[in-house]
């Protein structure tokens, strides 16, 4: 396991960062890997998921998660926990865990 702490809130830095990590691991090809992003809830780190979904969705056997995260003194108890959990995108807050994801709206019908 590698780990990798950037710091700072530029955005296109830690994209740039992002994309080489998951360029270099393309060019390994190992048969399965898992990159887990955590960034701080609400800040807008949370739109690397796009980056990380695409990712996975081009290699098979790769697990991209991202994890948005209230920093507390539990906040590595919370990332390890997080370590086998199947959701790609987390949101820890308020000792609550809330994941996104997608879900089909009714069409109004047409007038």
């Amino acid at each position: 396991a590698e780990v990798t702490v950037a710091d700072g809130d530029d955005y296109a830095v830690h994209a740039r960062h992002l994309l080489a990590l998951l360029q270099d691991l393309f060019r390994q090809r190992p048969e399965s890997a898992q990159v887990l992003v955590a960034v701080p809830a609400g800040s807008m780190l949370e739109g690397l998921s796009g980056l990380l979904l695409s990712a996975a969705q081009e290699r098979s056997g790769l697990r991209c998660r991202l994890v948005a995260l209230d920093y507390a003194d539990d906040a590595a108890a919370r990332l390890r926990a997080e370590l086998d959990g199947g959701d790609a995108l987390v949101r820890l807050s308020g000792g609550r865990r809330l994941v996104r994801q997608w879900r089909e709206m009714p069409v109004a019908p047409a007038r």
